[in-house]
């Protein structure tokens, strides 16, 4: 509203052309914030965070193609991708609908897998496992129905 009644030239000189890559920045986060948030002041919802996240990706990833050899960035980068998926993993699990449709809008994958993967033994350690867990399904079992392996002597 305001700007419509500035100058031209003014109107120019506080256009968006002329901003900081910061301040575009800033500005295409608060955006995203508009579009995810709950309710007016809400900036910390779940969705709200992982579409911040996500530019916050974005312009980072921009940034690492024109200077592949800055390592802070590219730390700060993996950290990014880390909360994101976090952040992603907890509304999967809270609110599975809400995480469907924020990763439809902001057109990523569905790669958060909540059932954790069995931890990695050797063939022999898995089968001795096995076999112990075997043996005591079978003591709790002869313990319930009265018996036992150990005969008692009088």
């Amino acid at each position: 509203l305001i700007c419509m009644e500035l100058s031209e030239p003014l109107r120019r000189m506080l256009s968006m052309e002329n901003a900081s890559q910061g301040e575009k920045n800033a500005m295409q986060i608060r955006e995203t914030v508009r579009k995810f948030q709950r309710h007016e002041s809400d900036t910390g919802s779940p969705e709200a965070q992982i579409a911040v996240y996500t530019t916050r990706i974005t312009v980072m990833q921009a940034h690492m193609k024109d200077h592949h050899k800055d390592n802070l960035t590219k730390k700060m980068l993996m950290q990014l991708v880390v909360n994101r998926r976090k952040m992603m993993k907890y509304l999967k699990r809270t609110n599975p609908d809400k995480y469907f449709e924020t990763i439809e809008a902001l057109g990523l994958r569905d790669v958060i897998n909540l059932i954790p993967p069995k931890a990695f033994l050797p063939a022999k350690a898995a089968v001795d496992a096995e076999l112990k867990l075997r043996r005591r399904q079978q003591m709790r079992e002869n313990v319930k129905t009265g018996k036992s392996k150990k005969k008692r002597r009088m």
